[in-house]
């Protein structure tokens, strides 16, 4: 039912319907995501956080949770926050090429390029043709030679 309501635009309407199933289902993953995606829409990302926080606790090792709660804080600057949590659901789900996408996104914003690079060639290798990481890639080159030869880098960060 959230998710009707999600679509056709009534965030209100699609928060009170996800908060009544988180409370109902507190143990079921997608639950505590459908609300945290309820309270971003409405940009209320702090409670998002929070939200995602709580499902943590009760599922520590959920991989969609914990690259979802990596998604809220990389949103409001938490960035080593961020890492740790997609660092957890890649060590659940090596595979999953998103996990590394999501990890390289935190190593970009911290200036930590080569190791961005790692994640965004690691992403392309699983999923060959993952755009969004192709084109990090592309724009990363430059930086991290830049980064490297002239300031030095901030890897170490």
């Amino acid at each position: 039912m959230a998710r009707f309501f999600a679509h056709t635009n009534d965030s209100r309407a699609a928060l009170i319907h996800s908060q009544r199933a988180a409370e109902l289902r507190p143990d079921e993953p997608a639950f505590q995501i459908q609300l945290a995606e309820a309270l971003t829409h409405l940009r209320r990302f702090d409670e998002a956080r929070q939200a995602l926080e709580r499902a943590l606790q009760r599922i520590p090792d959920n991989p969609e949770l914990l690259a979802r709660y990596g998604e809220m804080a990389l949103t409001v600057g938490l960035y080593h926050e961020a890492l740790s949590a997609f660092e957890r659901a890649i060590a659940q789900r090596p595979d999953e090429p998103r996990y590394h996408f999501l990890a390289g996104r935190v190593h970009r914003r911290l200036k930590q390029y080569s190791r961005a690079i790692e994640r965004f060639r690691r992403a392309v290798k699983l999923r060959p043709g993952y755009s969004e990481a192709v084109i990090e890639l592309s724009t990363l080159g430059p930086l991290a030679f830049v980064a490297q030869h002239l300031r030095g880098e901030s890897d170490a960060a």
